[in-house]
């Protein structure tokens, strides 16, 4: 007579399944000491649902070159091997006709007077070669800001920008314009689009506790981005505003 019980098949293989299940549990990964690791598979794409309304997908703001016109050299200005730091800023002011009336403004080293910053060499590009950025600020309070890139020893103009104390910073190789707007902040980030330095992307913020509305009240000290890189509200020798033309 067997008295083997009739459960103990199921018993044993529940055994088996328990000891694989612990076997997998021993490595956080949920592999054993030598065990290949399974192929990584090909991460999913975009794919048009209406392929007929896809074919020429809406671009960011400056993505792309297509019907922009290459700036024209500046005249009478030669860029020497070295680049720009071996260039006069006030030569490349004058060369330009948009920013030729700035060159006779002063040079600054800090905040509160109207003048030329000291310029700055970064590269916007990509390219490895630093463009030359120069900034100016007016009697007004107002900063014109001006990027220069140099080929074959000749300069070209690359973005002109500005607005009222301003904060201006890098973020890889695009520029970054801050400035305060209606009681919040708006910045326009600039992108090399093979031709200029074009604004890839414009958005506005505000505070929490207000409202995207226009303000009359005067923005609030903690809103003002880089409150000490302005210029002051007026020069300090009396001195009219450039116009810049």
């Amino acid at each position: 007579m067997n008295s083997r019980p009739r459960h103990l098949p199921q018993a044993v293989a529940v055994a088996v399944l328990a000891a694989a299940l612990l076997a997998g549990c021993g490595d956080r990964n949920g592999l054993d000491a030598g065990t290949p690791a399974p192929a990584v598979s090909e991460q999913p794409h975009p794919e048009a649902v209406w392929p007929a309304w896809s074919q020429s997908p809406p671009k960011a703001l400056g993505d792309g070159s297509a019907g922009q016109e290459p700036p024209a050299a500046l005249k009478g200005l030669a860029v020497p091997q070295e680049g720009f730091a071996k260039t006069d800023v006030r030569d490349v002011l004058r060369a330009d006709p948009d920013m030729r009336g700035y060159a006779r403004l002063r040079d600054i080293s800090g905040p509160g007077r109207s003048g030329i910053r000291p310029p700055r060499l970064v590269d916007l590009t990509g390219d490895g070669r630093p463009e030359l950025v120069v900034a100016v600020d007016t009697p007004s309070g107002r900063t014109v800001v001006a990027v220069y890139t140099a080929r074959d020893g000749k300069a070209y103009r690359i973005l002109k920008s500005g607005g009222q104390r301003p904060c201006i910073e890098t973020v890889g190789s695009d520029l970054l314009l801050r400035t305060p707007k209606d009681g919040g902040e708006n910045a326009v980030r600039y992108h090399w689009n093979g031709v200029q330095l074009a604004a890839l992307s414009d958005t506005t913020t505000y505070p929490r506790n207000q409202s995207a509305a226009p303000s009359t009240q005067r923005p609030r000290d903690h809103t003002r981005p880089c409150p000490t890189d302005g210029a002051a509200d007026g020069p300090a020798d009396g001195s009219r505003e450039e116009s810049g033309r």
